[in-house]
């Protein structure tokens, strides 16, 4: 019997580093190793470091924005790979503009796609050279921005929609991790934290994920057919579908 291998890859600096390979495709599935998803990978350690190298990552897109940027970023210095700064958003909002909801959620990750389709643009150009792989991609928590950008690319290689949902939904299983890591880090943001978690913003839940999914839809038919109205050409997405699956 062929042993899957598991999706969280054990680091000490990061705490939702996972494979996204093994889901189904038309044409095959997800290769295992070759697309990873992550939180924030500022605070890597020497053994991360070794982690990291075992695994030939070649391409790192970090989604936070340029002030989340100045709190440090990958150790390019240490690592040798391919590194794009590519700002999902401006800024993060304040958690004392709004309350958020599932609406609120599905209407921040569509406008992502209208405010940072160039950047999209970008990743799908990078990743259409065999070169360029494996990649990760991260953002603060691993699961807003990086979701919207692994959904994309899961969608454009024809995983269903089921799989897309169920690998967002695998964040809600370190959520506890995740935000005893911030306060570690960063205890002067305890009350801003406090104010997320009565918005329930570091959630996860299934209904995030199909809203988004369901939107797109409704506007521009597929998620290959929003590529292809941003200018991502056929070619580049058969560069990254034989690139990503096997």
């Amino acid at each position: 019997m062929t042993q899957i291998p598991s999706r969280r890859v054990s680091l000490e600096g990061a705490v939702n580093f996972r494979d996204c390979g093994g889901y189904a495709t038309p044409g095959g599935a997800v290769a295992w190793g070759r697309l990873f998803r992550s939180d924030s990978l500022s605070y890597l350690s020497e053994n991360d470091h070794e982690t990291i190298r075992s695994i030939g990552l070649n391409t790192v897109f970090d989604l936070r924005t340029a002030e989340e940027l100045e709190l440090g970023r990958f150790p390019v210095e240490s690592i040798s790979v391919d590194f794009h700064h590519l700002p999902l958003i401006k800024r993060l909002s304040d958690p004392e503009d709004f309350k958020v909801t599932n609406s609120l959620i599905r209407d921040s990750y569509v406008i992502m796609l209208d405010k940072a389709a160039q950047h999209f643009v970008t990743a799908f150009e990078v990743l259409s050279n065999e070169a360029s792989w494996p990649v990760v991609v991260h953002c603060a928590a691993g699961k807003d921005r990086t979701g919207v950008i692994v959904a994309l690319l899961l969608g454009a290689v024809g995983v269903a929609d089921e799989d897309i949902v169920e690998d967002y939904t695998l964040t809600q299983d370190i959520l506890v991790d995740l935000r005893a890591k911030i306060l570690e880090r960063h205890p002067e943001w305890k009350d801003t934290i406090l104010r997320r978690d009565e918005n329930n913003d570091f959630g996860a839940p299934a209904e995030n994920m199909h809203n988004f999914l369901d939107a797109v839809k409704d506007r521009w038919g597929s998620i290959p057919d929003y590529l292809r109205s941003i200018g991502i050409s056929d070619t580049h997405l058969s560069a990254v579908s034989k690139n990503l699956t096997v």
